[in-house]
């Protein structure tokens, strides 16, 4: 028999809530469905899945001629929408062919089903208070008994949400004594069991999944061990924990003329070299969600518009310049509006390499003009300053202007720049929720705001584990890294021009003082996550597949693929027979690094020569 590594989620779209691409970051305090969390556990940590609805789902999503499909299930529906038919396909495939079985205590309500899981009885519901410790006494889960915000304890209806919304309940089990504790509550109740079931290990979760993974905490690495440690195909995983995306958002924007309290000036020529040879010095790299257009107010009273080295007399309300070769002088000397030289130093980091291009929209304007021209607060009133969701006009935007508008940025910054960016961060992270497919019409792959949308042509998944955070928001950033995501940092380009680029030096210490090992791109951390992995086993030979077509382009990134092989390996090459070095090796792993120069035509395909028996692998299972 083959094996694949790839987990299978069963959901059921009769039950289930929330879509995996739904919006949620109106309601971020919300922990969203158990779907919602596994599909951003999985697409966050780069592990290889399949969506099947409960009503389409037959033994072919498992098992195809000699190739078993999926090496774990994650069953989020009702237990009793699976039919007996399809509850005996389940156990079968565990029995026989090890694929593991995962499931939570509350999508019981009798007792079949139980067997597989080792449970003999699902009882009522029980208050479980505070901890989930693992068998070794390490807290993988811990509520807080007080209302809390990101600053710690805190008041009023968020904070008392954030509070009811966390795991206090778990059932009361009964379970076959061949069964055992992974990890257990403070009072003593099971919260992880784990089974021998024939050849598989199943797993019963005694808690409510969304409430465990909406935030970051040791869980997500203990649940990720169970799903790429023990599975009967070793897995493969792209190397990206430990690693920050530095953004930049702002610059090019005509809102640091225009809006009160944020119109201090534009970063320096001088200022930008000194950011240059930071980012060179940390071997980082920034990201800068730029602004390409310019939007004039027609007001010559407030200052003096330089276009292309020439002063403009003729103001024109509403009239869009290219933000590259804009100067604007106001009337106080410590306010500079470069923003042509601010262009030409980043041009030279792009250059460089060591900064990136990402789109920040056409304006960072309302598409309301002249609703913004003629209100009494355009100077005032920030949420003029939304591109992509009307906060203050009446205007029915036509869903044509938005894409014109996106595809007409990407053209800008591919004159200014030479790049074609694949990104867009609306402006404020403010969007509808028709934004991430107009942005897809557009031809982006990822749209980043308070979560990060995936953007695929057979699919587009939001993911919040993976979303934008502020430097305010440093605590929550820091768990969801600890807890094994790749986090993205963003700031503004007024933070820098006010407080200087040690300000953004102590930044990088601070996240490096959290483990944070490596900083990415925004490009290349978005191509590694839309990257689709295929691995598959057969006999001695680990048959791995990176597929790039429906990611980013590839095309122009130098350096290196992270590699993590959960096995030991003796040898590792390309389909064309070059050999791949191995970077190093554990009693039970393998990591390498492969050049994007091997990738051809958006493809990377390795064969990894196992060197010991598979079953070793799956030694330790107590350890997960």
């Amino acid at each position: 028999m083959k094996y694949r590594y790839s987990v299978l989620i069963l959901k059921d779209s009769n039950y289930q809530s929330e879509r995996p691409c739904r919006r949620t970051d109106r309601h971020p305090i919300l922990p969203g469905s158990r779907l919602k969390n596994y599909v951003e556990f999985v697409t966050g940590l780069g592990i290889p899945f399949e969506i099947v609805d409960v009503n389409e789902f037959n033994l072919s999503n498992i098992l195809d001629d000699n190739l078993v499909r999926c090496t774990s299930v994650i069953i989020a529906c009702p237990i009793g929408r699976l039919s007996a038919e399809q509850q005996e396909w389940l156990k079968d495939c565990s029995f026989r062919y090890g694929v593991s079985l995962i499931a939570d205590s509350f999508l019981f309500s009798k007792r079949p089903f139980l067997e597989p899981f080792g449970i003999k009885k699902c009882r009522t519901t029980s208050f479980s208070m505070q901890k989930i410790c693992s068998n070794d006494g390490g807290v993988l889960y811990k509520v807080r008994p007080y209302p809390f915000s990101s600053k710690g304890a805190d008041f009023g209806y968020r904070p008392i949400l954030r509070l009811l919304m966390q795991s206090w309940f778990s059932r009361r089990l009964s379970k076959k004594q061949e069964a055992h504790s992974l990890a257990s509550f403070r009072n003593g109740i099971p919260a992880v069991v784990c089974y021998q079931f024939g050849e598989a290990t199943n797993y019963f979760l005694n808690f409510q999944p969304g409430r465990i993974f909406h935030n970051g905490n040791r869980f997500h690495q203990f649940f990720k061990n169970i799903l790429t440690n023990h599975s009967r195909c070793p897995s493969v995983s792209i190397q990206y924990e430990r690693g920050v995306c530095l953004r930049m958002d702002d610059p090019g924007a005509s809102e640091r003329v225009h809006l009160k309290g944020f119109n201090d000036g534009v970063i320096s020529r001088e200022l930008w070299n000194e950011l240059i040879q930071l980012l060179e010095g940390e071997n980082a790299k920034l990201s800068v969600a730029y602004v390409a257009e310019w939007v004039d107010d027609g007001d010559p009273r407030r200052g003096t518009l330089i276009y292309r080295g020439t002063p403009v007399w003729e103001r024109i309300p509403g009239k869009h310049y290219t933000s590259r070769e804009v100067t604007y002088h106001v009337w106080e000397p410590d306010r500079h509006h470069d923003y042509a030289s601010q262009y030409e130093a980043m041009r030279a980091g792009v250059n460089k390499g060591v900064i990136s291009i990402l789109s920040h929209g056409l304006t960072h304007l309302s598409v309301d003009i002249k609703g913004w021209l003629n209100s009494q607060d355009q100077y005032t009133n920030m949420e003029w300053y939304r591109e992509f969701c009307e906060m203050v006009s009446d205007e029915n935007v036509e869903r044509g202007i938005l894409i014109q508008h996106l595809e007409k940025s990407v053209e800008e910054i591919r004159q200014a720049f030479g790049v074609n960016t694949q990104i867009v961060v609306p402006s404020a992270h403010m969007r509808t929720e028709d934004t991430p497919g107009l942005a897809r019409e557009a031809g982006f792959k990822i749209l980043s705001s308070k979560e990060t949308n995936l953007l695929w042509d057979h699919a587009m998944i939001s993911n919040r584990k993976l979303g934008a955070f502020y430097p305010e928001e440093f605590k929550e950033a820091a768990a969801l890294s600890n807890a094994g995501y790749p986090i993205l940092f963003v700031f503004h380009d007024y933070d820098v021009y006010r407080k200087g680029a040690f300000w953004l030096k102590e930044q990088v210490i601070k996240l490096q003082n959290e483990g944070v090992k490596t900083f990415l791109a925004m490009e290349e951390w978005g191509a590694l996550l839309m990257a689709r992995m295929d691995v598959i086993l057969n006999e001695n030979d680990l048959l791995v597949k990176i597929d790039f077509t429906s990611s980013l382009d590839v095309g122009n990134f130098k350096g290196m693929i992270p590699l993590h092989i959960e096995a030991v390996v003796s040898e590792i090459r390309t389909a064309d027979g070059a050999t791949i070095p191995i970077t190093s090796t554990g009693d039970s792993w393998t990591r390498t690094q492969v050049p994007y120069s091997y990738v051809t035509n958006g493809r990377l395909s390795l064969i990894a020569e196992l060197n010991q028996d598979i079953d070793k692998n799956r030694e330790g299972l107590h350890g997960a």
